[in-house]
């Protein structure tokens, strides 16, 4: 069996390192890619996940480093809590 890697989605430029706390809220938004990422708001380079997204999935950021919970989705952003 060979497992096959899908599309991956970036993330915009940083300042720096983003350090993200447990409980913590963040938005992730597509459209806005050429804006910095910070930890209040994570730029992504496709919009068409939100459509996939609904409340209590579980998605992983960072390759699996950072878990998080979708509190509420909309077509061009949603919004999560860090676990």
């Amino acid at each position: 069996m060979v497992e096959i890697r899908g599309k991956e989605i970036r993330l915009s430029k940083t300042k720096g390192p983003l350090q993200f706390e447990v409980g913590q809220k963040t938005k992730l938004v597509g459209a806005q890619f050429k804006l910095e990422s910070d930890v209040n708001c994570l730029r992504i380079s496709t919009e068409s996940v939100f459509r996939f997204l609904k409340s209590r999935d579980v998605i992983y950021l960072d390759d699996g480093k950072v878990v998080a919970t979708v509190d509420e989705a909309s077509e061009t952003e949603c919004t999560v809590t860090v676990k």
